[in-house]
């Protein structure tokens, strides 16, 4: 483990290197807090108008102080609208440190005080009645950096930007301030995060003389950070408080150009970067638009190499090197080998061409193998054409060897070679080639007309999600796949429609003139069985009852044709639905879903839910107190996984209905652990999962103890030597409370360990596992292997402990291998 000397080193020179970023992107992670401040209403008398002019005008009044009470004087006192739109007004303090301000705006205003060598007071809000209002602050001192920002030619900068960051500090709790955050915040730092470590940033602007003055709450060290417009951005480390600082700015130049392919074309989105030569530093970076043209603004003059990276239809790269000169544009044109093309014709079965269909291309990654050897994690994206009127199409950009070719045309799939089976995603091709010829077969399509009762057209609908306007009503719609398929009308003013449909591999089905009816109401109201109170927020839903099936159909989901929720009283109305025969579900979290036969009449509905079996229960930490966390409640068995399956543990509490009866899992994690971090003392807690077996609307009680056992359970893990029998890999363990049937599937064991699973204190490749704080009872231990033989790939031992309620189990794992038949639950 690294040292804390090693650790500041290392978070001092990732807070250098992000100095400049953290100046334009940095994220606040405090509100402010409050400074001091004292308001005085007594002092409300001093605004008494004299006239009818005078009895608009509201005073503040006050003083403004040192921490050591001492006047402040020449201090600025300023008064800010909420509202945008308003007025601001300020006051200077006196030599006495008092100070009057006049408004004609009482209410709520917005205070801030600054004066010379001392803290500000920021954006403090407070009610100003209309016979006005008396206020005290108290200004604690600053430490200054003060200084002047110049170019190389000693002459001052203007509006340059001055930033003092501050050495990052870790913090224990990071989901709430620290009182060292909070005190940056107040003296009017901005806060940035680096994982568990802050820094605060402090910032100005020079004036026309150059000069700035920087405010700080404490001394020592500052990394100090100056850029301007048209100049190269200075950092230079400084020991606060400092006098007569002195900050030179170089010129920067500019890179601009154009990228453009082998034959001239101007190529758009192609990355370019930066790179100072000898320097492995992150490098400015921009994107070419339409015209091909990129820029680099405010350079430090040197030497650079320009490189250019196009990954669309395979990597392609370019690079040209580049002289800097200050104040000076530097204007290049950078030519890449974009590649090959492939050429060709999109047809049907009877070779009829086929336009607007979209081919994609994509180069082989052995083609571009060397380059991934340079470089990690390259993601190349397709090449793109369209057919035109002729089927004919071009797509370029590959590299020499051999293309992935696809096609995608509404209503077809790319035909295999003859003699293959199902139809291929794609097609090897020759980058280069000129005759390709991809032939597709059309799969089959729907048309038909949505008429009104009356026989009118409809002329504005949708099928399927797809849209269609028609003066006489009719569509036609392209499938993906033929066979069963449920078909969903949707017209404004007209109720949804779905019907159930077959359509044989190519060829289109004529559904002739489908009626959209006014339709039927469906409304009613959810209540408890037992108390009738009412529920609210159940989800209600009407889905059109499935007919016997069409031949061919293998079931599928029925499309819903309206759904609602429960308002607070329980009650709830559908958007119209169709008449038919039609089947209502009504589901919420803390009850059993219910399904049921709708009528044919309209009448008000009751609707009862049974709130079925419940767990309540507390969670308590170490210590024994409440705890927050996530509980995962997982049905082992065939029952619904009804309930939300995570529910947030709040004040160390927790109560979930609606579970049928069967076995369950119950788990407590924290948020920490399901990020996937590995057990520890300090950052995780660790709860022993229960199982438990609910009966029909039973009520059971947990408590969960983090740690509560006093058992420790030592585990000798076998040797590894790769000579048979001692040749098989440790995969995955798991320690699971209660007794498991022998498992012959590697998904079961890893679900296993997901919902029941002890976490595991120790890496798998540890000679010894120990697993502390456990209660007493049985537990089984499943462990995984890797057969290098490969037949079967996977194999498992199950073995049952028994661990004492106190004291120490110590076992020898001596494996009994049973073959893993599945991978896949």
């Amino acid at each position: 483990m690294r040292g804390p000397s090693v650790v500041a080193i290392t978070l001092g020179v990732l807070a250098l290197g992000l100095a400049g970023a953290l100046l334009f992107f940095g994220t606040p992670v405090a509100e402010r807090a409050a400074p001091a401040v004292r308001e005085s209403p007594a002092r409300k008398s001093l605004a008494v108008p004299l006239d009818a002019e005078q009895a608009s005008v509201t005073r503040v009044t006050g003083r403004v102080r040192d921490s050591t009470g001492q006047p402040v004087a020449s201090a600025e006192v300023r008064l800010e609208p909420l509202e945008e739109d308003g007025t601001s007004e300020h006051a200077v303090t006196q030599a006495d440190g008092s100070f009057v301000l006049e408004t004609t705006a009482p209410g709520t205003r917005v205070f801030s005080v600054s004066a010379v060598g001392h803290l500000d007071i920021l954006s403090q809000a407070h009610e100003v009645p209309r016979e006005g209002l008396a206020l005290d602050f108290t200004l604690a001192p600053a430490v200054l950096l003060e200084g002047i920002v110049v170019d190389d030619a000693g002459e001052p900068l203007e509006a340059a930007w001055v930033a003092a960051m501050t050495p990052p500090w870790q913090v224990e709790d990071t989901s709430q301030p620290s009182a060292e955050s909070l005190a940056m915040e107040q003296a009017g730092g901005t806060l940035h995060r680096l994982g568990t470590y802050e820094l605060a940033r402090f910032e100005t602007e020079t004036d026309e003389s150059g000069l700035f003055v920087l405010k700080l709450p404490k001394g020592g060290p500052h990394s100090l950070v100056a850029s301007a417009e048209g100049f190269v951005t200075t950092r230079v480390e400084v020991e606060a408080p400092a006098q007569g600082l002195r900050l030179v700015l170089r010129a920067g130049g500019q890179v601009t150009g154009t990228v453009v392919s082998a034959s001239g074309e101007p190529l758009w989105e192609v990355d370019l970067s930066l790179k100072a030569d000898g320097t492995q530093t992150d490098s400015p970076s921009d994107t070419s638009d339409e015209q091909g043209r990129f820029g680099f603004r405010t350079v430090e003059p040197g030497r650079y190499t320009l490189t250019a990276a196009f990954d669309i239809g395979g990597p392609h790269r370019a690079s040209q090197v580049v002289e800097v000169r200050p104040g000076e544009p530097s204007t290049v044109t950078l030519r890449m080998d974009t590649g090959l093309t492939v050429s060709g014709i999109v047809v049907d079965e009877a070779g009829q061409p086929l336009p607007d269909a979209e081919v994609k291309a994509l180069s082989q990654r052995d083609t571009y193998a060397a380059l991934e050897k340079q470089e990690r994690g390259i993601r190349v994206d397709e090449s793109v054409a369209s057919t035109d009127a002729s089927g004919r199409f071009t797509v370029a950009h590959l590299l020499p060897g051999k293309s992935l070719v696809s096609v995608e045309k509404p209503g077809y799939v790319l035909r295999g070679d003859t003699g293959e089976e199902g139809a291929p995603r794609e097609k090897v091709v020759t980058a280069g080639a000129t005759d390709v010829r991809l032939v597709l077969r059309y799969q089959g399509g729907l048309r038909g007309r949505l008429r009104r009762p009356d026989g009118t057209p409809i002329t504005r609908f949708t099928v399927n999600d797809t849209s269609f306007q028609d003066e006489d009503g009719a569509f036609r719609l392209p499938i993906e796949e033929p066979g069963v398929m449920w078909l969903t009308l949707d017209a404004p003013g007209h109720t949804r429609t779905v019907r159930e449909v077959q359509v044989e591999p190519g060829q289109d089905v004529d559904l002739g003139d489908l009626v959209l009816e006014a339709g039927r109401r469906v409304r009613g109201r959810v209540v408890d069985a037992t108390t009738s109170a009412p529920i609210a927020k159940a989800r209600v839903t009407v889905r059109l009852t499935r007919p016997a099936r069409v031949a061919g159909s293998e079931g599928g989901g029925v499309p819903e044709l309206a759904s609602a929720q429960t308002d607070a009283s329980g009650v709830f109305e559908l958007e119209p639905v169709e008449s038919g025969p039609l089947s209502l579900d009504v589901a919420h979290s803390s009850y059993l879903p219910v399904q049921q036969q709708l009528g044919s009449g309209d009448a008000p509905l009751e609707l009862r839910l049974s709130s079925g079996a419940r767990l309540e229960g507390t969670v308590k930490d170490r210590d024994g107190r409440p705890a927050n966390g996530v509980l995962r409640v997982m049905p082992m068995g065939e029952q619904e996984r009804h309930s939300t399956g995570l529910l947030r543990v709040k004040e160390g509490a927790f109560e979930v209905g609606g579970l049928e009866p069967g076995e369950y899992a119950i788990k407590v994690t924290t948020q920490y652990d399901l990020l996937g971090n590995p057990w520890s003392e300090t950052h995780s807690s660790r709860y022993v999962p229960r199982r438990v077996t609910l009966a029909p609307d039973e009520r059971r009680v947990l408590q969960f103890q983090e740690k509560e056992g006093r058992a420790t359970l030592r585990l000798r893990m076998p040797r590894f030597t790769g000579i048979a029998p001692e040749n098989i890999a440790l995969d995955l363990a798991v320690l699971i409370p209660g007794t498991v049937p022998q498992v012959r599937s590697y998904g079961r064991v890893e679900g296993l360990g997901r919902d029941l699973g002890v976490p595991c204190p120790a890496p798998l490749a540890s000679p010894e596992v120990v697993y502390d704080a456990l209660p007493g009872g049985r537990y089984t231990y499943l462990l995984v292997g890797r057969n290098p033989e490969g037949r079967p790939p996977y194999v498992v031992h199950s073995e049952v402990l028994v661990v004492p309620e106190v004291g120490v189990l110590t076992r020898d794992i001596q494996p009994v291998w049973v073959p893993i038949t599945r991978i896949i639950h």
